[in-house]
C-alpha cells in the first residue's frame, strides 16, 4: 500500500490516510503486542522490527516533511483527519484479511500442515499463553460462552480462525484510534513514535538479559 501511494497514487488523500492510520495503528501496536525488540544482532528480531514500524517512519516523513510542493499541497487539500477516515482504512484491512487468508488456508495449506514448526500470525498467537491478546481474548471468548470454561485455542479449527479474524479487525480499529489524533499533531505524533521505539528498545535489554 504505502509504494502503491509513492509511485502510483501520491495525491489519493483516502489513500495516504488509510496508511498512515495503518501504519500508525495495527502496525506500530505490534511492537507491544508481538514484543518486537531492537536486537541488532538477531536477524529474525530486528526483521521483524523493521517491517512492523518502518512504514510508520515512512508516513511520518510523508505527513510532516513533504517533499515537494505538490505533496505539500497534497496534504492541505486532503485536510485535517477524521472518524469518517476510518472506513476507507477497513476496507483495506478486510482486502488484507481476505489475501493473507487464502494465502494461508488455500495457497500453501498443504506446506503449513506438513511442518508444525512453520509459523503464522494465527498459530503464534493460538500457542503464546503469555502474550496480553492470547489472555484477553481467550477470557472474553470463555466468558460469553464461545469457548468452553476448559476450552483452549486451536489454530486448526475454524472456531479459532473465526475468533483470531474477528479480534484483528477489532484490534486494527482500536489501534488506529490513536493515529486520528497524531495525524493533526506533529508533538504527539513525536511522543508516539517515540514511545513506540522505547518500548522496543526495552524489549531488546529484556530478552537479553534473560538470556544472560
Amino acid at each position: 500500500m504505502c509504494i502503491l501511494q509513492l509511485y502510483a497514487f501520491p495525491f489519493n488523500c483516502a489513500l495516504l490516510k488509510s496508511n498512515f492510520l495503518l501504519t500508525n495503528g495495527p502496525l506500530a501496536f505490534a511492537v507491544p503486542v508481538w514484543r518486537n525488540s531492537l536486537v541488532f544482532h538477531d536477524l529474525e528480531k530486528i526483521t521483524s522490527l523493521y517491517i512492523h514500524i518502518y512504514p510508520g517512519l515512512l508516513l511520518y516523513a510523508l505527513r510532516w516533511y513533504p517533499s515537494s510542493a505538490s505533496a505539500a499541497a497534497t496534504l492541505e487539500a486532503c485536510g485535517p483527519m477524521c472518524v469518517n477516515d476510518l472506513l476507507p482504512a477497513a476496507v483495506v484491512y478486510l482486502v488484507w484479511q481476505l489475501m493473507y487468508y487464502i494465502k494461508i488456508e488455500i495457497v500453501d495449506r498443504a506446506r503449513l500442515d506438513a511442518d508444525p514448526s512453520l509459523q503464522t500470525s494465527l498459530r503464534w498467537l493460538a500457542k503464546d499463553q503469555k502474550n496480553v491478546l492470547h489472555r484477553l481474548v481467550l477470557k472474553v471468548t470463555r466468558a460469553v460462552g464461545v469457548l468452553a470454561p476448559e476450552e483452549s485455542f486451536d489454530h486448526r479449527s475454524h472456531k479459532t480462525k473465526a475468533i483470531f479474524v474477528l479480534t484483528q479487525f477489532v484490534y486494527t480499529l482500536l489501534t488506529c484510534l490513536p493515529a486520528l489524533v497524531t495525524y493533526d499533531s506533529f508533538s504527539w505524533h513525536v511522543v508516539y513514535g517515540l514511545g513506540m521505539f522505547t518500548v522496543a528498545v526495552f524489549n531488546g535489554v529484556s530478552r537479553r538479559s534473560s538470556f544472560d
